[in-house]
């Protein structure tokens, strides 16, 4: 019986064997949070003239049942945190797979080693949904003459299988052979705050939505971006060069491995993403919003994209969840989902768009660009400056906005800012916060939109409340109402609260984003307060 996790204390090195430069040992600027350290001796790894199997279901021993799994030769295996000293191929990371004709035919990742003596290579059958042995050489029998390689060059980092591009354009042209990665590293470090990421560029829009940050919306110091390019971007590579976003090695692709270093993490990053509108448990959806971060940033993501999908006044009725409801499993919130990886505390947001909307053909560039830039402008609000800020001791403070012309071009976060730093809180006091429209008295018809935030020990903003304020008539008086887009309860949503919940509050500095609209449509003053209780 195959097996995933075999005694390595016999290494078998056969004639084949290429291992071409210099032993090289890992770094501290290239070691990567969660794996384990290299052998000091490790090197370049090209196995020629190989055969490869097909296993009638899923690799036996593997912890998943995904098809995009292999089985490396025995003797040519090294445990994911253990070194042999040798050259071998490592564990949860990924390998190229190319013909005799010397064709890229695929990615595969490693999980284990056939059995002793055997030499060959295997993957499980096709799968349904997920590309096997199959999608990579094209029928059932065992396909021999195929060269495995653990890099893209002989003088490529450890276990790199990406090459580098020098532009983000490259990745639509030059990988028709080759697998290609684009990472913006070489921006001012010391700004870094977001990175944005597209990691399956078959997922037919994906890549665009990157590439529309990058080329095309205000590009700020601290916006970055990481993509891949494979088969020049190609949709009918999704089967073969599928690899799964917790299975993603930031050794196989270092330009993304960089920022899983634990010094070069950021605060928050996000990956953009395409499911088939075939799904049956999740096409309800329109976008599926999940990752690493808490479920209330995630909600207030869901209500920003609402706002952009119509008009402030009059919200969008797009099926968004962000929640996880038991039916549709794309939540993305496993720690070893690279998007939470290359995040402080695991806070990484994963967008999940249906196919039928992202598509730039079948979809529509309005739904696509809305969603982008709705995206981008919630983490611009937070590493943006105040508009507006001010310190206090009292739990029954108010910071008045003093301008409407936010959202104005130059100005990269589109709603007001408002800052508030509470120090030494005296307790038994209970209190809360709220924001809305700063108003000389309350009109019928105007609104805002309130995301309330607290800068946690990494530097980053947690989002503790908010919704949107509607001012209304009611029994007819003029009152302000605080809600959410299209309610709660939409698609078995859990309950929320509008207003942070005394735990969540405290010393420290709070950020209200607001935007504000008058009865008229003009832009009204916001404001941000701390309500005694």
């Amino acid at each position: 019986m195959t097996k995933v996790h075999g005694p390595l204390a016999l290494l078998i090195l056969y004639p084949a064997l290429v291992g071409c430069g210099a032993g090289e040992t890992l770094t501290d600027e290239v070691m990567i949070d969660g794996e384990g350290p290299l052998g000091t001796t490790s090197q370049a790894l090209v196995r020629t003239n190989r055969t490869f199997a097909r296993k009638a279901a899923a690799l036996s021993g593997d912890d998943s049942t995904r098809r995009e799994h292999c089985l490396v030769e025995n003797g040519q295996f090294e445990l994911d945190g253990v070194s042999v000293g040798t050259d071998v191929f490592r564990e949860k990371t990924q390998v190229l797979l190319s013909d005799s004709n010397n064709t890229l035919r695929g990615l595969c990742t490693v999980a284990g080693q056939a059995d002793t003596g055997d030499a060959n290579f295997y993957m499980a059958t096709q799968g349904s949904t997920n590309g096997g042995f199959e999608a990579r050489f094209g029928s059932s029998a065992p396909r021999s003459g195929i060269t495995v390689s653990n890099r893209w060059s002989t003088t490529a980092p450890l276990h790199a299988i990406a090459e580098p591009a020098a532009t983000l354009a490259d990745l639509t042209t030059d990988t028709a052979n080759t697998v290609m990665e684009f990472g913006d590293r070489a921006r001012d470090t010391g700004k870094r705050g977001v990175l944005y990421a597209a990691a399956h560029p078959f997922e037919t829009g994906s890549f665009d939505q990157v590439e529309h940050i990058h080329d095309t919306l205000d590009y700020q110091s601290w916006d970055t971006v990481w993509a891949l390019g494979i088969k020049n971007q190609n949709s009918n590579a999704d089967a073969a060069f599928h690899i799964t976003a917790t299975d993603i090695s930031g050794l196989s692709f270092p330009q993304l491995g960089f920022f899983m270093n634990g010094t070069k993490r950021l605060p928050y990053a996000v990956s953009f993403h395409g499911f088939s509108s075939s799904s049956t448990s999740c096409s309800t959806y329109e976008l599926k919003i999940g990752g690493g971060v808490e479920s209330d940033f995630r909600r207030g993501v869901k209500e920003i994209v609402a706002e952009y999908r119509a008009t402030p006044a009059s919200p969008s009725g797009m099926n968004i969840g962000y929640w996880d409801d038991g039916n549709c499993d794309l939540s993305g919130s496993a720690s070893a989902n690279f998007i939470n990886r290359v995040t402080k505390g695991d806070r990484g947001l994963q967008l999940e768009q249906r196919s039928d909307m992202l598509d730039p053909t079948s979809g529509s560039s309005d739904w696509r660009n809305d969603v982008t830039e709705a995206t981008k402008s919630v983490y611009d609000c937070l590493l943006d400056a105040s508009d507006d800020s001010s310190s206090t001791t009292s739990t029954a403070h108010m910071l008045s906005g003093t301008t409407t012309t936010y959202g104005t071009t130059g100005v990269a976060c589109p709603r007001w800012i408002g800052e508030i730093t509470l120090n030494t809180v005296t307790s038994p006091t209970h209190y809360t916060m709220t924001a809305g429209a700063l108003l000389d008295s309350c009109e019928v018809g105007a609104h805002a939109h309130v995301d309330i935030y607290k800068l946690n020990g990494d530097n980053a903003w947690v989002r503790i409340g908010g919704g949107r304020v509607q001012y209304e008539n009611v029994n007819g008086s003029c009152k302000d109402n605080e809600k959410g887009w299209n309610g709660g309860g939409q698609l078995n949503e859990p309950s929320w609260d509008w207003r942070p919940s005394e735990d969540e509050l405290g010393n420290g500095t709070y950020r209200a984003v607001v935007r504000a609209t008058r009865a008229s449509g003009a832009p009204a003053k916001a404001f941000f307060k701390i309500v005694t209780i």
